[in-house]
């Protein structure tokens, strides 16, 4: 069995700043190569970075918040979409 691993591109600077970079969903999910769904599954079943919510719908998840994720983070096969 093989544990598929995620990847985030690397800003070219990063602030380090809890009110850095928001990304919005569709950003979100080409940086790290998922589809909806996954994201979907991800936020209900793990420590997932939780978006901020701009106002009324609209959501950004904080750039830094989910690098760090990533750098803590790997897939398992049920974890990712087929």
């Amino acid at each position: 069995m093989t544990v598929a691993t995620i990847t985030l591109s690397e800003d070219k600077k990063s602030t380090g700043r809890a009110n850095g970079k928001k990304i919005s969903i569709d950003q979100l999910l080409e940086h790290l190569c998922i589809g909806r769904t996954t994201l979907h599954r991800l936020r209900k079943s793990t420590d997932f970075p939780r978006p901020v919510i701009i106002f009324g719908r609209m959501q950004r998840w904080d750039i830094d918040e989910i690098k760090a994720w990533v750098k803590n983070k790997k897939l398992t096969p049920s974890e990712t979409s087929l």
